[in-house]
């Protein structure tokens, strides 16, 4: 009786912290946590609800069961290759950097990884049924409505100078986001900055609002004028608050997500015109026939998208001339080099990050320099190019903290050499055969969206990976992790206890 009503009691408190945890998925960098956190930038408010799930529910379940995902298996075998790789860190010469010492580093990068870990796993094993994946997309939609309402008021002010502000809109961003600042002609919503917002929106809630609005799905069962989808809404609002963040990237990585729904698009068309023309002749093309006109449509449309991608450089440097009047100067690339045309359009900072995370691999190529250290490696590795780059020289000269590498990838191979790269990629991979085979099943429309969001989500992850390097934001991680649930429940492995 009494084991009972603890099952009841605990069911109760994870459906509430499920539920809270998919709410303040918006708040990036928490004020109050990143004190907690030693001042770091990434304290989700997410994470709250989420350690005391993993108290309540993933503890006692690894313990008693050891239920791992076929998905999650490379990931325990990452985090083994990246810990030898820390703990072989100690025993060489590591170069110093200010007075910070390598353990602190150390731990914080296991901390966030532990972090981004618990994110995966209580979606992956936890939201067992499709009425729970609901739900929690349910509650996932009702924090976007509020990061929507919350940029929507700042859109009002981004053309108000920063001292004519209204006072209640900047006391909320200064409660909402540590860094408490203003970004002009930008929105943030309740984001550290606006390439977090972008970040946010492009791994996690557009692939989601996108993927279902293209399979016709939703997670509610009204319907404005009995057509449009609650997802069809929020995508819209979406796209445009993605455009008024002025992330770059944010931009790329959505074309890219759009390129890639067109080429599905044009391979879906090109087959249906084949068997129409071949109903027509009553005949069937020959193999060559057949190859030569998928050649002759994909060349079509490999100078369609070189037509639209440079539409598209003149349309950014129109829209953002301070940053990338010169983006399309491609003069100026010939005779200044790749990293002098990246200092035009303001990049160059991050390539030369790019490069030291790289030069780093490069001196420890199989095992990496350990979880954190790329940092130390910094001032023997920069490009002199970077000694004219203010941002470079500051870190150098004035900034306690260590610098990263600013780029998932360069980090990851920096950090834990080839083998851990290769454990990452693997992972990385089976979310895509887990999302192809979810798209597979005919008879479910559920399944159908959430292979097309899986695979959308893998190629934002690739494209955002070049401008973030954190292992400790939920986003990627939530969003694999509902996918990896679906799949569960497709395949019908799920064996975690009903706990919630």
């Amino acid at each position: 009786m009494i084991k009972t009503k603890l099952n009841q009691f605990r069911s109760v408190i994870a459906s509430i912290m499920f539920g809270a945890m998919f709410l303040l998925l918006p708040v990036s960098s928490f004020p109050l946590l990143s004190k907690v956190f030693s001042g770091t930038s990434v304290a989700p408010l997410s994470v709250i609800p989420a350690i005391i799930l993993v108290i309540l529910l993933v503890l006692p379940t690894v313990l008693k069961y050891q239920l791992f995902s076929v998905q999650f298996k490379p990931l325990i075998l990452f985090f083994l290759s990246a810990i030898i790789s820390t703990f072989f860190a100690f025993f060489r010469n590591m170069p110093s950097f200010r007075d910070t010492h390598f353990l602190k580093n150390a731990i914080e990068g296991v901390i966030t990884l532990l972090m981004g870990f618990a994110f995966y796993y209580l979606c992956a094993h936890f939201l067992t049924t499709e009425e729970k994946i609901k739900k929690a997309l349910q509650w996932l939609n009702i924090g976007a409505i509020f990061m929507i309402v919350f940029s929507a008021l700042q859109t009002v002010y981004t053309r108000t100078p920063v001292e004519f502000y209204p006072a209640w809109l900047g006391n909320l961003i200064y409660k909402t986001s540590s860094s408490g600042k203003i970004f002009p002609r930008r929105i943030s919503g309740f984001a550290f900055e606006p390439s977090w917002l972008a970040h946010q929106l492009n791994i996690l809630y557009l692939p989601v609002w996108l993927g279902f609005s293209v399979k016709g799905y939703s997670v509610f069962n009204t319907r404005l004028l009995k057509r449009f989808t609650f997802e069809n809404l929020l995508l819209i609002a979406g796209i445009i608050m993605l455009f008024l963040s002025f992330s770059r990237i944010g931009w790329i990585t959505f074309g890219m997500l759009i390129i890639y729904l067109l080429l599905r698009l044009s391979n879906t068309l090109f087959n249906k015109a084949i068997k129409r023309l071949e109903t027509k002749r009553n005949k069937q093309l020959t193999r060559w026939q057949y190859w030569l006109l998928k050649f002759t449509m994909w060349i079509a449309v490999l100078f369609v998208g070189i037509a639209l991608a440079l539409v598209a450089g003149l349309v950014i440097s129109r829209l953002d001339k301070y940053r990338t009047a010169d983006i399309l100067n491609f003069e100026a690339m010939r005779h200044m080099g790749i990293l002098g045309w990246a200092n035009l359009i303001k990049i160059a900072e991050r390539l030369v990050y790019w490069i030291i995370g790289f030069r780093t691999f490069q001196l420890h190529p199989w095992i990496g320099v350990g979880l954190g250290a790329i940092g130390y490696f910094f001032s023997s590795t920069v490009p002199s190019f970077g000694y004219r780059l203010p941002d470079v020289v500051h870190f150098m000269n004035y900034e306690n903290f260590i610098p990263n590498a600013k780029n998932i990838w360069s980090r990851i191979l920096g950090e834990t050499g080839i083998i851990g790269t290769a454990l990452f990629i693997s992972w990385l991979y089976l979310q895509w055969k887990a999302a192809a085979e979810l798209e597979k099943e005919n008879h479910s429309t559920f399944y159908q969206a959430f292979g097309l969001v899986g695979k959308l989500i893998v190629i934002a992850f690739i494209f955002e990976g070049f401008s973030m390097d954190t292992f400790g934001l939920p986003y990627y991680w939530i969003a694999f992790g509902l996918v990896v649930a679906a799949w569960r429940i497709f395949m019908n492995v799920s064996k975690t206890p009903e706990f919630i």
